[in-house]
């Protein structure tokens, strides 16, 4: 007696009907989509967060170098405008993520603030450099910079390195 239905054999053994393997593998295929999702939000999180660690990083060595003798004001110019193309584009790069959960939302949110500090730390160091009036002074401007670096290095540890 024939029933018209396809049937499967599962792990064990047993049988199942076509419709219940089909949807089986589905449920599997959307649980792998929502993981793959949720880690890409995290991941360009983390190398947004690497990015910026870099960019503060070099900026401070750079105005430190510059305020030591030991870089011209023109290199140190030039490596603060990379630094500061790189702080906006981790700073953009992360306003792109897409988050699958409401803690990745979370931490896209307060990643996003580090992020914009990180920007405004180069930038001043970019100033302190040129000595752009109105600019902090290159002490003060290190200083920003390594308490931005301090808030973005344990990130950087909970996210990985993304880099």
């Amino acid at each position: 007696m024939a029933t018209g239905r396809t049937l499967h054999l599962n792990r064990r053994g047993s049988v199942l009907p076509l419709r219940r393997s089909l949807a089986l593998v589905a449920s599997a295929a959307a649980a792998l989509l929502l993981a793959a999702c949720s880690s890409g939000a995290t991941s360009t999180l983390a190398q947004s967060v690497g990015q910026a660690v870099s960019a503060a990083q070099t900026a401070r060595t750079a105005l430190e170098q510059q305020e030591s003798g030991r870089l011209t004001t023109g290199v140190a110019g030039t490596a603060f405008t990379d630094m500061l193309t790189e702080a906006e584009d981790a700073e953009s790069a992360a306003l792109g993520a897409q988050p699958a959960t409401a803690d990745e939302r979370r931490t896209k949110g307060s990643v996003l603030v580090l992020l914009h500090a990180t920007t405004l730390a180069v930038a001043d160091a970019e100033d302190a450099g040129q000595r752009a009036p109105g600019a902090p002074s290159p002490k003060a401007a290190v200083d920003r910079l390594n308490t931005v670096l301090g808030k973005l290095t344990p990130v950087q540890q909970r996210l990985g390195s993304g880099r």
